[in-house]
């Protein structure tokens, strides 16, 4: 059967255009479940578009592109517009992040988890209810880490044998482990206090999700500027803070350039933002008025945001010989700026700013070592590579790249640095002058 001719059963997702809504990998196992079969057949023999020349979406069968469906890239809008071809529904696009990818980061496509997280309680609902278990969007996405409704946190392994879940089952029943087959829920799961800046991080994601369902068009991204804009506005005037730059851990750089337009926030770093501030993300969208609730950030996030508004003397002191215990290490292992900023535990403009020669000495000796060390990899790599060449030679095999590939455990990226392609570029070139000479020889 042809792959044009193929239509899936017009089975709409779950609680579309609410919070919890399927999940685009979710609607895919109802899919495959609904037509009694295994979710690898599904995926290679419809949404793949099998044909002559191949796969017309081969990223659709490789596992590691199938973990991010649930995204706003090109895997995502692949899903998307695949199965409303397929099972003739619109909108599917909302079971997926797409709506935020003019917004976000293009490159930030660690906004989902790598395996499957769920909510105990809620699969035990839908298991002791008529309706099947599904999976649900706001548990895939990276900052959502606790059930909204029940408090309690995501679970992402089998109570019973503890497997971790795959993204894609091949049995598709969300409810069940795929490896030992036992429900995938506990009665008593582990629940957060209120002010949990995790739990605040998941319901801001719920909310957001929420939030986007009502969107005819993607969030623009000129839109989340101005919101930004309006929130540091406000996070200016309050007297409890001086400085705006320390907000939680985003970078006072990656701040700024936030503001001006000049890159976009990753959906983790926007909601550890927001959840820090207690400002939902959702109001960019809705258009609330009153952003940020500051009597709502417990006391422990207020000194963490105002840490680092003013250094007394004596961490500055603290910090200045931390940086001279990094320029008496070797140099064969010598960290960079930002390596001794992550263990300090500051960013690494204050130390550019406030010690500027004594970053610049860790900066230019952290390049030393990086240089120095790849270069001790590259002639490791040199020398592995002439003896796989002599094997050839041995063998009578033409030095090519794809024999020494076949030959050796070397890989494409190792095997595509320029030095190593002259080397076998100089051996291919030897290898011909020798058959050439033989040739004559014989003549």
């Amino acid at each position: 059967m042809k792959a044009k001719a193929i239509r899936l059963a017009p089975i709409p997702p779950r609680a579309l255009g609410t919070g919890e809504v399927e999940a685009a990998s979710g609607f895919v196992l109802t899919l495959a479940r609904r037509h009694s079969v295994i979710t690898a057949t599904l995926l290679r023999n419809a949404i793949a578009e099998p044909g002559p020349g191949g796969f017309a979406f081969p990223g659709l069968t490789r596992r590691w592109a199938l973990t991010n469906v649930d995204g706003y890239g090109q895997y995502a809008l692949q899903m998307s517009q695949r199965l409303e071809q397929l099972t003739q529904i619109d909108n599917l696009s909302r079971t997926t992040l797409l709506m935020l990818s003019d917004a976000l980061n293009p490159m930030g496509h660690a906004s989902l988890h790598e395996d499957r997280h769920w909510c105990d309680l809620c699969l035990l609902e839908d298991l002791t209810s008529p309706s099947t278990p599904y999976q649900r969007l706001s548990w895939c996405v990276r900052s959502s880490t606790h059930c909204t409704r029940h408090r309690c946190r995501l679970n992402s392994q089998c109570p019973a044998c503890g497997a971790r879940q795959p993204y894609f089952p091949s049995l598709p029943f969300v409810g069940h482990c795929h490896d030992c087959g036992e429900r995938l829920t506990r009665s008593s799961p582990p629940t957060s206090p209120q002010d949990d800046i995790e739990l605040v991080k998941s319901i801001y994601t719920y909310e957001l999700i929420e939030a986007i369902q009502t969107l005819k068009r993607p969030l623009e991204h000129r839109r989340l500027v101005s919101w930004l804009n309006a929130v540091c506005d406000q996070y200016r005037r309050k007297p409890e803070l001086q400085s705006l730059p320390s907000v939680s851990s985003v970078d006072n750089s990656n701040l700024r350039r936030w503001l001006t337009g000049d890159t976009k926030p990753s959906l983790d770093m926007l909601m550890h933002f927001c959840a820090t501030l207690r400002c939902s993300p959702a109001s960019v969208i809705t258009g609330q008025s009153s952003l940020i609730d500051f009597e709502a950030v417990r006391p422990a996030d207020r000194a963490k945001l105002s840490v680092r508004v003013k250094r007394s003397e004596s961490d500055n002191k603290r910090i200045e010989r931390h940086l001279y215990q990094a320029l008496r290490r070797p140099l064969s292992g010598a960290p960079s700026l930002k390596a001794v900023a992550r263990e300090i535990g500051c960013n690494w403009t204050y130390l550019h700013h406030r010690f500027p020669k004594l970053a610049a000495q860790i900066r230019i000796r952290g390049e030393k070592s990086r240089a120095a060390a790849a270069k001790a990899q590259l002639a490791q790599y040199k020398d592995q590579l002439s003896g796989v060449l002599k094997r050839l030679e041995h063998m009578g095999i033409y030095p090519s790249i794809r024999n020494v590939r076949q030959h050796s455990n070397m890989s494409a990226s190792v095997l595509s640095k320029p030095e190593l392609r002259q080397l076998i570029e100089d051996r291919r070139a030897q290898a011909l002058r020798g058959r050439l000479s033989a040739r004559r020889a014989e003549a």
